[in-house]
């Protein structure tokens, strides 16, 4: 039996602490215009253990170059203005379907500061790959290949694409395997301070 102080204990009841908050994370999603995950997939980060009831569950930083080589910091945008991260492969049907609605959103709410950022988990595919089909299916905002796919596990993905948007304060709003629809009102949501 595992002592109730022990490290794996912690994890595992942060991480149900963290399951329930993160079901209400889609809170400012929760008008007509937004879809909620199909499969109701709420799954949260353990490395949240510190995110209590009241503030929620924020982005995890991580950091490296984007696939045209420039740098790209998650943790210089956490807290400044809102964020949606796509998750994605090249060989997903599903990823491929999200992009114009990536793009979209991207093109109504970038030059306003919400900021967009795919990230390709790195499972059977390449950097070049990955490259070639961001080129391809034109995708209009910047992209990080995860090698290791230590991102996808800090972010737990249950399958891609996943989707997850964050206020402007870095607490995550949304997380789900659709990308969800932004209205103004959404949108004003996401940058309040």
């Amino acid at each position: 039996m595992r002592k109730p102080h022990s490290t794996p204990f912690f994890l595992a009841m942060t991480l149900c602490a963290a399951l329930s908050l993160l079901m209400t994370a889609n809170a400012v999603f929760a008008d007509d215009t937004a879809k909620a995950p199909a499969d109701g997939n709420t799954a949260a980060p353990e490395e949240q253990a510190a995110a209590t009831k009241e503030k929620g569950i924020q982005l995890i930083p991580f950091k490296g170059y984007d696939l045209d080589g420039k740098p790209l910091n998650l943790g210089d945008r956490i807290g400044k203005k809102p964020v949606l991260l796509v998750f994605w492969a090249s060989w997903c049907p599903g990823c491929k379907a999200e992009v114009p609605k990536v793009n979209e959103l991207a093109r109504q709410y970038a030059s306003r500061g919400m900021d967009f950022i795919g990230i390709n988990i790195g499972e059977n595919d390449t950097y070049k790959r990955a490259k070639l089909w961001a080129s391809k299916h034109g995708v209009s905002y910047p992209n990080y290949f995860d090698a290791t796919g230590m991102v996808g596990q800090m972010y737990r993905l249950q399958g891609v694409p996943t989707v997850v948007v964050a206020d402007s304060k870095g607490y995550i709003r949304f997380y789900g395997h659709d990308v969800p629809e932004i209205s103004e009102d959404i949108f004003q949501k996401l940058t309040a301070n």
